[in-house]
């Protein structure tokens, strides 16, 4: 079972619903979904065809998901995220049959790391172009019995005129 440690008031509780430390964990969303793992908890008498009325909202307007469970236990749940970086609270709201309202919330950043991703893709071609105009000024000046690095200046011009045809 997927305990949550959401202080120690949680093993007096006969009721709620609370978010596993998988899914409050810190951490950055890249994508168009991602899972949220909570427990509904229920320890109380309950009447037949008790059914728990879950919604898990983006801040305090955007509703991800709205789902009823007819049971108490943990669940996983795949949600849209937003297609903006931002950081907001996500907050997930259970009523029961008695019309008891119980909610969990915390916080996630969406898409705010992937401009690592974006320096990557622009740097990497020009390492590559960088690293094969290397390789071939070497290779122009072996071939002459030198390396670039010995030529003097009209002589170096020379090899990089002659590599422009390459590029």
């Amino acid at each position: 079972s997927a305990r949550v440690s959401s202080g120690p008031w949680l093993s007096l509780s006969y009721q709620g619903i609370f978010v596993t430390d998988t899914s409050r964990r810190m951490r950055d969303i890249v994508g168009g979904t991602f899972n949220i793992e909570f427990e509904i908890l229920d320890n109380m008498p309950k009447p037949k065809g008790a059914k728990y009325h879950v919604k898990i909202m983006l801040g305090q307007s955007i509703v991800l998901l709205e789902k009823d469970y007819r049971s108490p236990g943990v669940y996983v749940e795949t949600v849209q995220a937003p297609s903006t970086r931002v950081a907001a609270v996500v907050k997930l709201e259970m009523t029961n049959v008695y019309h008891q309202v119980f909610t969990d919330s915390f916080t996630l950043t969406f898409h705010f790391f992937f401009h690592r991703i974006v320096k990557w893709a622009l740097l990497l071609p020009f390492l590559a172009i960088t690293g094969f105009l290397s390789f071939k000024i070497q290779e122009a000046g072996q071939a002459r019995g030198r390396g670039l690095f010995s030529l003097t200046g009209p002589q170096r011009k020379t090899y990089v005129e002659k590599l422009t045809f390459f590029a």
